[in-house]
């Protein structure tokens, strides 16, 4: 974390209010609720929508976390990591109550906690939601699901990702998550919309493949 929260500092405008987000980091799980909330909230209009450009060795620090960050807008960013440090009071209530913008960044933070596991009923919520935004944060390119999910909630999200039509490959962990019951799921879909003369996308279809169901 020390080495995210110097990379995003770096990258702040020089401004009053994204001074008081850096500080807002530093204070963590001791951070005023309040203060939390407005900061959290109002990340966007506070730290801007725009991906920095980072440089190669920060594109390099952002990448090699259990999730990607380089491609975060600075308020994603900025959410991601506030919600990576603060109580777990805060970030349940935001995985909750917040709006998709908001769920998306906690649930990439999820990655960054030592307790993340305590949230998994949280995120499982979270995969009900009809959000692209919300429920693509948890399903594309989120190693959370793969490692908390059992399988039943695995392959909700498998399928659903399809259905709400997302990148199938993208979903972590497909393969080392792969299980009979899953092939099963996948085929019986398949077969569903052969007959009303539909299929699946071309990476499920090639997932499907590789795992000798077709």
């Amino acid at each position: 974390m020390d080495s995210l929260y110097e990379i995003f500092t770096q990258s702040l405008p020089k401004t009053t209010p994204a001074a008081e987000f850096a500080d807002a980091l530093i204070a963590g799980p001791n951070l005023e609720v309040e203060t939390f909330h407005r900061l959290y909230s109002g990340a966007p209009r506070r730290l801007g929508r725009e991906v920095p450009l980072w440089s190669g060795v920060q594109y390099i620090a952002l990448s090699a976390h259990p999730i990607d960050l380089s491609r975060e807008t600075r308020a994603q960013l900025g959410r991601i990591l506030l919600a990576a440090v603060c109580s777990p009071d805060l970030l349940r209530h935001i995985l909750l109550r917040g709006d998709e913008g908001e769920q998306a960044a906690a649930l990439r933070a999820l990655n960054l906690r030592d307790d993340a596991a305590d949230f998994k009923l949280d995120a499982v919520n979270c995969a009900r939601s009809n959000s692209a935004v919300t429920f693509g944060a948890l399903a594309q390119s989120n190693p959370y699901p793969a490692k908390h999910f059992d399988d039943r909630e695995f392959i909700h999200l498998l399928v659903k990702t399809i259905f709400l039509g997302l990148n199938f490959s993208l979903v972590t962990g497909r393969h080392e998550r792969y299980c009979d019951e899953m092939g099963r799921v996948l085929s019986d879909l398949l077969a569903e919309r052969r007959s009303a003369g539909r299929t699946l996308p071309d990476d499920a279809l090639i997932f499907m493949n590789e795992k000798g169901l077709r």
